[in-house]
């Protein structure tokens, strides 16, 4: 039910948070958990594949706390899917306390889960500061995991998850990716296709992630595997050298985690260290998809000490159509182009039975580069236009590329 609530079958699509209950330390589990205290993350809310589940860590040595829930879930899957502080090294959490004080309060991922709850709302409230709509909730899922610090083993594990929410991270993420929009990349995929995005590494990059999230179709309560649509991250290296993503052991849940086809999470991660210069290709597979098309958000790094990744400026750069974002949208979507010289462009939105609705570039002369325009939803005449299908068509030079928009109530 919380899969198919993140899905929005109550209204819009909304992230949906838990706490991965206190169970870590549970008196006589271990006699009934074979590699107790592995497998007491508390259902149903935070072990469904939708919700962001979250432990809890001492917020000053980030340390384990030990009473919070691990993975994995009865299928094998990641769980929590981050923590947060729900403790202190030597006190409880500090909280209101009557009639207006703050005072120590007690330890659990009750507290740890407002955590991420509250950095949720940040990061929506960053989005429409931005001039989005319609964020949906694997993207913001997909920007936690990618920007959260690593704790526990490297990479995911069942304890900490996919490692502790940094918020000022994620919050400097969305808007890194404002407004060229090459960071932080919602799609959708149809079973056996392939989807491929581009970045370039520059020499001397410590290491890089990059994040797959997407929500799931919700199964049947009773599947053994709960996981309904199966997509892959594979990241490949100039060379042509494939990168997979992390993949857990369940029998072995303390063994730190290897890479290579996850087709149990809705969750991919995968993690280059000493990356090669290039061009990367990072790929994502519809390897399985039944209940299609699949909404997802691919997040590509972009900032690391030597400054090598996620480069703005192309060299060998075409002219292209980039896809519009958000797609579908509500209120407002960038638009971006790409030309490989200066050229002259015409640039308009057309509704289905072909009529130009909006002139966004009439035969102006752009220059060689990336260029990014807002449409509101608006006629040339600054009416706003009726909700729907329309396309979006670029001429320039010899090259011609078209973009289906779709424009939401």
């Amino acid at each position: 039910q919380y899969d198919k609530i993140v899905r929005g079958i109550q209204g819009a699509p909304v992230n949906v948070v838990f706490g991965a209950g206190n169970d870590g330390n549970c008196f006589g589990c271990e006699d009934s958990l074979e590699h107790f205290p592995y497998g007491t993350v508390s259902g149903p809310g935070a072990t469904a594949k939708n919700t962001i589940g979250v432990g809890a860590v001492n917020s000053i040595s980030k340390t384990m706390t030990p009473f919070s829930g691990w993975g994995p879930t009865h299928d094998g899957r990641v769980k929590p899917d981050l923590v947060a502080p729900g403790c202190n090294d030597t006190t409880g959490i500090m909280g209101p306390s009557p009639p207006n004080d703050y005072a120590d309060s007690l330890c659990g991922t009750s507290w740890s889960g407002p955590v991420v709850s509250g950095s949720v709302g940040i990061l929506l409230e960053q989005f429409g500061l931005l001039g989005y709509s319609d964020v949906m909730p694997h993207t913001i899922k997909a920007v936690l995991i990618q920007t959260a610090e690593d704790l526990g083993n490297a990479g995911p594990d069942y304890s900490y998850g996919h490692g502790l929410i940094d918020l000022k991270a994620a919050v400097d993420l969305v808007i890194a990716d404002y407004p060229v929009h090459e960071l932080i990349r919602p799609d959708s995929i149809a079973d056996s296709l392939v989807n491929t995005y581009y970045m370039d590494v520059e020499s001397g990059a410590a290491r890089f992630r990059v994040t797959l999230v997407w929500d799931d179709f919700q199964s049947a309560p009773t599947a053994a595997k709960m996981l309904v649509n199966d997509l892959d991250l594979v990241v490949r290296s100039p060379g042509g050298t494939p990168y997979h993503a992390y993949v857990l052991d369940p029998d072995d849940p303390s063994a730190p985690a290897t890479t290579g086809y996850n087709d149990i999470d809705n969750v991919e991660v995968v993690e280059v260290a000493a990356p090669e210069a290039g061009r990367w290709t990072v790929e994502v597979h519809g390897a399985l998809v039944p209940e299609g098309p699949q909404p997802y958000t691919v997040v590509l790094p972009f900032e690391y000490p030597t400054g090598g990744i996620g480069s703005r400026e192309r060299e060998g750069m075409v002219f292209r159509l980039c896809s519009a974002s958000p797609n579908p949208f509500g209120a407002s979507t960038l638009i971006a182009f790409e030309m490989a010289e200066p050229a002259r462009v015409r640039l308009c939105i057309y509704d289905a039975r072909g009529r130009v609705v909006r002139t966004l570039v009439d035969g102006a002369v752009r220059s060689a580069g990336r260029h990014v325009l807002l449409w509101d939803a608006t006629a040339d005449g600054g009416k706003r236009v009726s909700p729907g299908v329309y396309f979006l068509r670029m001429e320039a030079g010899m090259y011609a590329g078209v973009e289906r928009l779709v424009l939401l109530r």
